[in-house]
Parts: C-alpha cells; structure tokens; sequence
C-alpha cells in the first residue's frame, strides 16, 4: 500500500463522503470568488502580476479538490472491495475450523439449545431464548422452526465470537471448543438445570407421539 493510499484512507476515518462534498463546495466558491472577485474585477488593478499569479494558482488548487475528492473516494472503495474479500476468506475458513469441532447441523436439538444458550451474547440475549423455551412448550407447532432459528443463531453467534479483522487463529477457536467441552457445557447445564431437563422431556413426549402416530 502506497504512501498516498494510507494517508487517504486515514482522511476517510475521520470524514464521510458528505463532509468532504460540503468541504469541496465551499473550496469550490471561495475559488470562484478568487476568480470573479479579485482577478477578473476592477480590483485586480491594486494586486501585482505576481500576486494575480499566486491568487490563480490558488483558485486552480482550490477548484482541484473536486479531483482529488473523486479520486479519495475510489482509493476507499479499492480498499473497501479489497477488505471485503479478505474479511469473506477469513469467515470462510473460520467456518472450516469450527467444523472439524461440531457439525452443528447434525447436533441434537437439546444440544443445540445448551451451546446456544453457552454462547449467548449477553444475559438480555439469553434470557429472551429462555423466553422462546418456554413458549414452545406451550406452542408446540413453533417447534420446528423455532429450532432452526437456533442452529442458525448458535452459528452466526460462534462466528462473531471468532470474528476479527485478522486471519483466524485456529488454537483460539479449538482451545474454546475444549474447554466448552470440559467446563462450559457443564456449567451452562447448571445454571439452567431445571429448564434443560424440562426441554428434554418436551423432546422425548413429543418424539414419541411422533413414533406412536407412525406405528398407527
């Protein structure tokens, strides 16, 4: 990355693209002032051949910035592409890691609620799911869905877990699977004891009203 490219994309950090349309506005008028006002008026008489030269040169950098804005906005654009196919490659292969450590697909749905209760956000977050819970068992025909709805959270929220602007790192995604593993579902089970066991007897009443219509 160029010299020139970093300090742009340093200038974007601190200015929207609206800010620095209004900054090239306002260069632009002082420049036609510059113009109309100084240099083509009848004041131009109490200014030097040397000054009209510098006033010139000053309204033509003034009245450049537009190019220069232009220009600005498609270093950040490069870079934003650029960002966004490394950030997809670095989600990818997240994903990959995560992988060779549970298929959550495949997970039984009373394990799917312990991790995704385990990697839950915030206490806000996990209490609305123990909220969804409870309506399942008085909603039974939610279930499903509902249970889909978890396997696809449970692998957006192990994704945000691992998510940075650096390559994954595969001991940090392995050393969080051990210890879910050997600490965290143990623990997750605890704090919730009594729901889990109620969600597993919902699981096992309702798998059987499926096999007993199967065998009619």
């Amino acid at each position: 990355m160029s010299e020139e490219t970093k300090q742009i994309l340093e200038l974007l950090k601190w200015h929207s693209s609206d800010d620095l349309k209004r900054v090239q506005t306002k260069f632009t008028k002082t420049a036609n002032s510059i113009k109309n006002d100084a240099i083509h008026s009848r004041l131009s008489v109490l200014y030097t051949d040397k000054e009209i030269e510098t006033l010139n040169a000053a309204a033509g950098i003034l009245a450049n910035t537009k190019s220069k804005i232009v220009h600005a906005k498609e270093v950040k654009k490069r870079e934003e592409e650029r960002l966004k196919l490394l950030y997809e490659e670095y989600k990818k292969e997240r994903t990959r890691i995560i992988n060779k450590h549970i298929d959550i697909e495949s997970l039984p749905d009373d394990e799917v609620l312990i991790m995704y209760c385990c990697t839950c956000s915030s206490h806000y977050r996990r209490g609305y799911l123990l909220r969804d819970v409870e309506d399942l068992f008085e909603h039974p025909g939610r279930y499903q869905a509902t249970i889909n709805e978890w396997r696809k959270n449970l692998r957006e929220d192990l994704d945000d877990k691992f998510h940075s602007k650096a390559a994954p790192d595969e001991n940090v995604i392995t050393g969080f699977m051990r210890d879910y593993k050997l600490r965290l579902r143990k623990s997750t089970c605890d704090n919730n004891n009594r729901l889990f066991e109620r969600f597993s007897t919902f699981i096992a009443v309702k798998n059987g009203a499926n096999v007993e219509m199967l065998n009619k």
